[in-house]
This record gives structure tokens, sequence and C-alpha cells, in this order.
């Protein structure tokens, strides 16, 4: 029996669930999970920014190209990052009352198959689909069914999170909400917005320039052209006094302007806008002035045809912002 366990540590390049970074070409780098190995290959976990929403299964590596990539420095092992701080901290036993049923249900799936259930698809599909119809069957009429993609993303979160106790907690602590703070210990996430694009160090995270924003800008920039007034300036001081919200307030909707920080930065939509009108400028000499003039007037009062079609295909092709 010693002998036996001995022999699978020195099989082993490294611990189960150790975190891996692995060295890919133009110095880049990315992270892995290491689940276990048998005698000819590795099973490896692909990590991500988040954890996955849908199942993910194991990706199989030779043994041999682990060990000569782990003896030439490509693959380390390096301290844990993707168990948040929040998830350690929250009390095991008040966790387990609200997701004690999905851990229990891994669990003891994992330890009726323990590695065939990483090693085999097969037996994965089997015992997953055994478990699920066995509490399916032994449940209340006015329970919900259990469906097999949801083990799948259960398995999927205790590989993600390393086995971790609490993996199979909500992210509430991650979305913040009214009166709340997202416990992402100074880390904002997402991609970044438009003004940290512009300027990484600027005080102002706020929203993307989504899709509604911009087609918004494009209609007045669009109107000031049709007026013959480039002043972007312009067209911008008009863009911040239109974007409002909406709220409601004893059954009646109303509105207030957005914060200023919310919004991108002037600097921003200034270099946005001039490409933008570089490209209308481009479209109108194409057409030539008599055909534009027939279109303008054909457009009055409504801009979609030209912000729906071309200039925001040709702002995203320069690179000049993305739809949020």
């Amino acid at each position: 029996m010693f002998e036996r366990i001995k022999a699978l540590f020195e099989r082993m390049p490294f611990p189960r669930m150790a975190l891996l970074v692995r060295r890919i070409r133009g110095g880049h780098e990315e992270f892995w999970r290491f689940l276990c190995s048998d005698d000819e290959h590795a099973y490896m976990f692909r990590m991500s920014d988040r954890p996955p929403k849908n199942s993910r299964m194991p990706t199989v590596w030779s043994l041999k190209a682990v060990s000569r990539m782990k003896r030439d420095g490509v693959l380390r092992h390096v301290s844990e990052r993707f168990v948040p701080e929040w998830m350690q901290e929250m009390d095991v036993n008040e966790e387990y009352k609200r997701t004690g049923f999905k851990w229990d249900f891994i669990e003891d799936v994992v330890r009726k198959t323990e590695d065939a259930l990483i090693t085999s698809a097969k037996v994965r599909s089997e015992s997953l689909n055994n478990a699920v119809s066995a509490i399916n069957k032994a449940r209340r009429p006015q329970d919900a069914e259990l469906k097999i993609s949801q083990a799948m993303t259960w398995l999927t979160r205790r590989w993600y999170y390393a086995g971790h106790k609490n993996c199979m907690a909500h992210r509430n602590p991650e979305k913040g909400g009214k009166g709340g703070i997202k416990k992402d210990f100074g880390v904002k996430k997402g991609r970044p917005n438009s003004n940290v694009e512009l300027d990484k160090n600027t005080p102002f995270k706020g929203v993307n320039f989504n899709r509604r924003r911009k087609r918004q800008f494009l209609k007045i920039l669009f109107q000031q052209v049709c007026e013959n007034n480039l002043d972007v300036r312009e067209a911008i001081d008009i863009f911040y006094l239109r974007a409002v919200g909406f709220f409601k307030k004893d059954g009646v909707v109303q509105s207030r302007p957005i914060a200023r920080g919310k919004l991108p930065e002037r600097a921003y939509l200034i270099r946005w806008a001039h490409n933008v009108v570089k490209t209308l400028d481009a479209q109108i000499a194409k057409l030539g002035q008599k055909e534009w003039d027939q279109k303008k007037r054909a457009r009055v009062g409504n801009a979609e045809d030209i912000t729906e079609r071309i200039l925001p295909y040709s702002a995203e092709r320069c690179g000049y912002g993305r739809s949020g």
C-alpha cells in the first residue's frame, strides 16, 4: 500500500489542484490547474478570469511533455490566486446551509469514482447521469428537476476553485449593488472602460461607451454636420446634456442627468468624434455634394441609416471605441 502511494507521488509532476503558469509565445502566460495524472497523461483544467458559466472539461496533456516543460521552466507552480478572499473568509457552516446540497452531491460522485471522474469521459458521464437520476427519483413533486448540465457546472466550479469548501457559494459579494461595494479588494473587474483606455490613471472609471451611447452621440454629430456646424466640442456638450437616466418615483417615470464621471471623458470623445467626422467627409466626397444633399434631405429627422450602418462600422474599424 505504501509503495503504491509512493509510486503515485513520484509519477505526479505537481500536487493535485496545483495552480500552474505556462509561458507561451510572445512572452505571454496562461493559467492551468493540475488535476491528476496516470502513466502517460496529465489532466489539466484551463483557467479563466471568471469561473465558466457552463461546464468545462479537463484537457489531456502528455505526461512527458509536462515533465519537460517543468524542467525547462516553461511550466511552473505558483501560489493560489483564483480562490477569492471573500470565499476564504466565509463561514463554512453558514455557507453549507445554503449550498450544502450541491457540495454533497459532487463530493459523493468524486468519492465513488476517484480519478476516473477526470480521466474517463465515459465514467464521468455515466456517474453524473446515475447520480442525477437518483436525485430526481427521490425528489418531491414541488422540487425542481435536477439537470445533468447543472451537475457538470458544479463539477467545473469544484475544479476551478481547487475543491474549496465554499466553492459552490453564490458570487453575490462580487456583484455590489445598492448600498454595497464589490469585494474585489481594489481590482476593477471586467474590461477597461473608455476612460481607462485613454488614461490608465484616470479617476473616472465609469461605464463603457456602450452601443446606446454611441448611437446617441453619432446622431448628434450627424445633425451637426448636416447643419454645417463642425464644432465637435459643441456636439459633446449636447451629448452630455442629453445623457440622462430614468427612474420611477411614486409610479411616475422621472429623469436625472448621469454623473459626468460615469460617461466617457471629453478628451476621448474628441478623438473619437474627429475620426467619425473624417469618415463622414470621405463618404460625402465619394457621393458628391449633389447626391449628398439629396440623401440629407431624405433623412431629415432620422439619422438611423447612417448612424446604424456607416458610422459605427467605420469608427470601430479604426479602433475608436468598442460596442458595450
